[in-house]
């Protein structure tokens, strides 16, 4: 079975370039077929701070449906766009508040929610597919958990959520149902 793959190229002037199409379902590494060169199908959007321009992508994901959710870090908002470019939703603002970022730049979607980096404020924050806060995760800290500076971030399929606390130098896993988050790192050039 051959799949087609969303790829995403940021340049330097913030503008996004989509050079395969998708399928629902992302295959698996051994599924992917990488004998062919991809072909550019797409960009969208410019430099700016108006409606559908972005200043600084920190994160890029899609959910289910093939929307396409994006972390406009120097805009300190989240743009959603349908598979053709066109935007269907922008939220967030510079702030402390629910919905507010200090620099969002990791992603994800999962199960309807997306998960957000929120690395300046460090904290997660979670919303429905119509940017709803749901919750938050983390605080601004070097304890367990807290953040500093979160960056990257992962959900299991069992609603783990993984973040690289870049700050902190380390990974916490974030658990469902308010369980204490483990963490794995140090800083420093050893393994682990």
């Amino acid at each position: 079975m051959k799949f087609l793959l969303y790829i995403f190229i940021l340049s330097s002037v913030s503008v996004l370039s989509i050079s395969c199409a998708n399928e629902k379902s992302l295959p698996t590494s051994s599924e992917l077929d990488f004998s062919s060169v991809p072909i550019f199908l797409a960009q969208w959007n410019s430099a700016g701070q108006g409606a559908s321009s972005f200043t600084t992508i920190g994160g890029i994901t899609l959910d289910s449906d093939g929307n396409i959710y994006l972390c406009d870090t120097g805009n300190n908002r989240i743009d959603k766009f349908n598979p053709n470019g066109n935007l269907l939703l922008a939220w967030g603002s510079s702030g402390l508040g629910p919905g507010q970022f200090d620099g969002p730049s990791g992603i994800v979607c999962l199960n309807g929610l997306v998960y957000v980096s929120d690395a300046g404020n460090g904290r997660i924050q979670v919303f429905d597919s119509y940017g709803n806060a749901i919750t938050l995760m983390g605080s601004a800290g070097s304890a367990v958990s807290q953040l500093n500076n979160p960056q990257g971030l992962a959900v299991d399929p069992n609603g783990n959520v993984y973040v690289v606390d870049s700050g902190n130098d380390r990974i916490q896993v974030f658990h469902p149902g308010g369980a204490a988050p483990t963490t794995w790192g140090t800083g420093g050039s050893g393994n682990g």
